[in-house]
């Protein structure tokens, strides 16, 4: 018994240490966490503002889409584009993973799916991946995977790199994403045995043209029911 003690405040020691001299910042709010949270605070989790809209309405065509999801939208902090762009441009895969199960709990419930499903993350291009460490897609599509047990496949590429599409207007991000990505020439194609459907997974939508783009793409390999899910609608 007295062993157990002294391992148990051993450890809390060592994480009120680790406090101290390596802080973890909050994803979204970067404050200072407890050794209990884990990528963002309980006060970021909690105010995390919900979409209540069906982002398939932005697209001229949503009857395209078999189903369309987004966890998140912007609320008056912006507390969510900062949770985005930690996601994006931090050092951790980690927060996409949490972010990936965190949404797929709130999903699941809905229950509008079967698990028979596969989870397609939107590419990156070779050289943005190699800058970044990650691709932030598929961090959220492993934590997604993770609780809702639906399988990932990698279907896609981006042959291309180019400019980031933040500033564009809906036009130009449509000219922009044209064409953008391809079905992987060494798909193996096998990835589809017991699929019943594709849900096309990326960070943010804000206009749809990449999601479009990447369904243009997917349905020259896959004849069958196409989805999306995203972290944030970037509603404007």
């Amino acid at each position: 018994m007295a062993r157990r003690l002294d391992l148990h405040w051993t450890r809390e020691a060592g994480r009120a240490l680790e406090a101290v001299l390596l802080p973890r910042r909050c994803a979204s709010c970067h404050g200072v966490l407890t050794w209990e949270e884990r990528e963002w605070c309980g006060p970021c989790a909690f105010c995390l503002t919900r979409c209540p809209t069906d982002p398939r309405l932005r697209f001229d065509e949503p009857e395209n889409w078999d189903h369309g999801w987004a966890w998140l939208r912007n609320g008056p902090d912006r507390l969510e584009s900062r949770l985005v762009h930690s996601l994006k441009y931090g050092v951790r895969s980690e927060v996409g993973v949490r972010l990936g199960r965190a949404m797929a709990r709130e999903w699941l419930p809905l229950g509008i799916l079967p698990a028979h499903w596969t989870v397609v993350p939107i590419p990156l291009h070779r050289r943005k991946q190699r800058q970044r460490g990650f691709n932030q897609s598929e961090a959220l599509a492993r934590g997604w995977a993770e609780v809702t047990g639906m399988t990932i496949a990698d279907v896609l590429i981006r042959p291309r790199s180019g400019r980031s599409l933040t500033r564009l207007n809906r036009h130009q991000r449509i000219r922009r994403t044209q064409g953008l990505y391809a079905p992987d020439p060494n798909l193996d194609p096998t990835w589809m045995d017991g699929v019943e459907g594709c849900l096309l997974l990326d960070d943010v939508v804000t206009t749809g043209s990449t999601l479009a783009s990447a369904r243009d793409a997917l349905t020259s390999v896959w004849k069958g029911p196409i989805g999306f899910i995203t972290l944030l609608d970037a509603i404007r």
